[in-house]
Formats: C-alpha cells, sequence, structure tokens
C-alpha cells in the first residue's frame, strides 16, 4: 500500500509541475497533504530519476526547468 501511495504521489507531483512549471511549495503541500518532510523526499526521488527541479526561495516554488 506504501508503494502505491508513493508512486500516486510522484505522479501527481509530476503532472502537477509539467502542467504549471512553477508550483508555490504551500500549494504543493495542501494538494498532496504531506508534510514538508516527505515533500523534499519526492522531490530528491524525482530529481534522481533524472527531472531538473529547483527550488526558488524568492518565490517559495518548485520549477521544473526543460
Amino acid at each position: 500500500m506504501k508503494y502505491q501511495e508513493t508512486l500516486y504521489r510522484l505522479n501527481t507531483l509530476l503532472d502537477c509541475l509539467q502542467q504549471h512549471k512553477e508550483v508555490c511549495i504551500d500549494e504543493l503541500l495542501a494538494s498532496l497533504q504531506v508534510p514538508r518532510t516527505t515533500l523534499t523526499r519526492d522531490i530528491e526521488r524525482l530529481q534522481s530519476l533524472g527531472h531538473e527541479i529547483e527550488f526558488c526561495r524568492k518565490r517559495r516554488a518548485y520549477i521544473l526547468i526543460e
């Protein structure tokens, strides 16, 4: 069950970033309903798979670089 939840979150997160290119961290936390540590870990997983995702401190948003 945990594996399926993680996979769902990763797909949802990647879809959101692909659609909007930049997503505020608060929006992601609210839509995924996970703690910040889980979101950070998920972002790191996507990065390790080759997705270029950066965090902009000024805008407090994750940005998908293509």
